[in-house]
């Protein structure tokens, strides 16, 4: 049998909390969140997307990575990219 190069890759399963909050100023603006289920939203353990519908979609996430290190209550005044 030839090679594939594919690698067998091992899975953590979680079970997530999502939030989802519009942006206080901008309706176009949309924030999503992602944590470990239970997670308060005040904990450095979110992942956030930022979901901008002004001109087109545009999908940002904070910090610029998918890291689960931020506070959703602070999702306005984080750094997107």
């Amino acid at each position: 049998m030839p090679k594939t190069g594919i690698k067998p890759v091992s899975l953590e399963i979680k079970n997530y909390s999502i939030s989802i909050k519009t942006d206080s100023g901008d309706g176009n603006i949309k924030y999503i969140g992602y944590a470990e289920a239970g997670s308060l939203t005040s904990n450095s353990v979110w992942q956030i997307m930022k979901l901008d519908k002004t001109t087109d979609v545009d999908i940002t996430w904070c910090d610029g990575n998918l890291k689960f290190d931020n506070e959703f209550d602070n999702r306005e005044t984080l750094t997107y990219s």
